[in-house]
């Protein structure tokens, strides 16, 4: 592949699949930082959404009575 030396060639196949692994884990976890931090978004925007209209109820009443 790249010289005559059986050695050279194994050690630059191996440099090659050694980068290639450390790129895909790398996007891996990238990915699933960007699930895991988008999920947790979504969590706290339904939280929030749920505590307005628990108190939603209670606003009208006190809009009401005066």
């Amino acid at each position: 592949m790249v010289a005559t030396d059986t050695y050279t060639e194994l050690i630059v196949r191996s440099l090659f699949c050694i980068s290639i692994y450390v790129f895909v884990a790398y996007r891996i976890e990238q990915l699933n930082k960007q699930a895991f931090l988008g999920k947790e978004t979504a969590d706290k925007a339904f939280y929030r959404w749920l505590k307005i209209f628990e108190t939603f109820p209670e606003g009208l009443a006190l809009i009401r009575n005066g």
